[in-house]
């Protein structure tokens, strides 16, 4: 009996099998992997980094013209080219349309810290302060992907062969008297503009005791020179309780022919009512024309 039994078992396996060998195998590909591509993969070098660089851009140009000019008694300088510029060693009050942003020095006040302006940018830098400055000045381009590029630049005018060289006289006869001693005889502008500071005193008084001393004038040529010294009475014979108290205004006009003076000081009688004009004129002399204005008031600087 279980002989028969393992007899059926056997052909009923057979049976089972041979009913499976038409049918088609199951299809066991994962349709979540990508196809391999059949295109040939492009060559690669070892270096990658280029595909994410930018094109490196040119280094801008720069073009500097330098102009006298006189009303303003300064150099108009104008920079331009294909890029933004800045100088960073040149005072914002001097530059049209300066840019800057206020931050805090390396001494811890605020300070109007330069940013790169198109071009052009024009400058007026004082006569004073072209004459004196003998070091290049620095001016940094700017290009398109903010990059910069410092480059000196030397001013290139000789003022004095500007000025007429033919003898002159001022009008006011204290510091016409002054100037041809100085000169040892005939002076021209471009002798007035070798003068690099004038000190002018009038109703001067003692110390302590408050008596009138003769009115003076004070040059130098430089800073480093020894003063010299002009007293009224070393000209003219007038009674010093007589002497002019007030700066006149025939030497506020003869003033304006010196156009080389880095320092100018006038000083008068305490009372009349000049003071502010003097300041103001001073000021001109000492920091030139200011084209535009920076609050240093309000920033303390």
């Amino acid at each position: 009996m279980k002989k028969r039994l393992a007899i059926l078992l056997v052909f009923a396996m057979l049976a089972a099998l041979s009913s499976c060998a038409g049918t088609e195998p199951a299809d066991t590909l994962d349709y979540t992997t990508p196809p391999v591509s059949t295109e040939t993969p492009a060559e690669t070098t070892g270096d990658t980094t280029g595909a994410t660089e930018k094109p490196e851009l040119p280094e801008p140009t720069l073009t500097v013209t330098e102009e006298v000019d006189w009303e303003h008694n300064a150099v108009k300088i104008t920079v331009s080219g294909d890029g933004m510029y800045y100088l960073p060693q040149i005072r914002g009050e001097y530059i049209e349309n300066y840019r800057y942003e206020v931050g805090v020095n390396s001494s811890g006040r605020m300070q109007a810290f330069p940013l790169p302006m198109a071009s052009p940018v024009v400058l007026y830098y004082p006569i004073s302060a072209y004459k004196r400055d003998t070091t290049p000045t620095e001016i940094v381009k700017v290009d398109a992907a903010g990059k910069t590029y410092r480059e000196e630049y030397s001013f290139s005018l000789d003022i004095a062969s500007m000025l007429p060289d033919e003898p002159i006289e001022l009008q006011d006869e204290f510091l016409h008297a002054a100037m041809t001693d100085f000169f040892g005889g005939e002076y021209s502008q471009r002798d007035l503009f070798s003068i690099g500071e004038l000190f002018i005193d009038y109703h001067r008084l003692a110390f302590q005791s408050y008596d009138r001393e003769p009115n003076l004038i004070q040059i130098r040529k430089e800073s480093s020179d020894t003063p010299v010294n002009y007293y009224y009475s070393d000209f003219f014979d007038t009674p010093v309780e007589e002497t002019p108290s007030l700066i006149s205004d025939a030497m506020l006009e003869d003033l304006k022919l010196f156009r080389g003076l880095y320092s100018l000081l006038l000083q008068e009688k305490w009372d009349s009512g000049n003071r502010e004009k003097y300041i103001e004129i001073m000021q001109q002399v000492a920091t030139g024309y200011e084209v535009t204005e920076l609050p240093r008031d309000q920033w303390g600087y």
